[in-house]
């Protein structure tokens, strides 16, 4: 806590944040929404940009998802106070002009509370060269809930799904 120039003690934030890896780049906004980049958290590799919530005292912590993570290094995302344009740090290659480049995106559909991030490959079975273009539609076979995915030039589809139990309920 902050009380005019003097700092209170900290405090840890527990293990719905911390993790045996490494969280870093906290930032808060206005709204209490917390975002940290995590390499110990369930992400798509390297450091990940995640949104923890606060709730009862506790987080809830989700990952952002790609197109703003990758498998490389993604981090240090501040947002706008309406939380729908931003700007992050990473070190993917594509139109890089050093190791780690700053990229703007407007955040078009923040991932929800109780959500899974779903990540699918798809390949030919016989040769192996990965698919683009590719629908997969998942159907949760108790609600009927449906989650459209579709490949991109690296055979690659995720998004975030509402969290289930039993991932059985998931019918391709």
């Amino acid at each position: 806590s902050v009380n005019g120039d003097e700092y209170g003690t900290p405090v840890n934030l527990g293990d719905k944040i911390n993790t045996p890896g490494d969280e870093s780049f906290p930032y808060i906004t206005s709204e209490n929404m917390l975002y940290f980049s995590s390499d110990g958290h369930l992400g798509l590799g390297g450091l990940d940009i995640f949104k923890a919530t606060p709730k009862g005292g506790r987080y809830t912590v989700l990952n952002m998802g790609f197109p703003i993570n990758t498998s490389d290094d993604d981090f240090s995302l501040v947002v706008n106070k309406k939380e729908n344009y931003g700007f992050f740090s990473s070190n993917r290659v594509e139109g890089s002009y050093g190791n780690d480049d700053i990229y703007s995106v407007k955040i078009k559909k923040m991932p929800v509370e109780d959500s899974t991030l779903v990540q699918i490959t798809v390949a030919d079975a016989e040769k192996g060269f990965l698919l683009e273009g590719v629908k997969i539609t998942l159907v949760d076979t108790v609600t009927g809930e449906r989650y459209i995915f579709i490949t991109d030039s690296l055979g690659s589809a995720e998004g975030n799904i509402k969290t289930v139990d039993d991932l059985g309920r998931l019918q391709v």
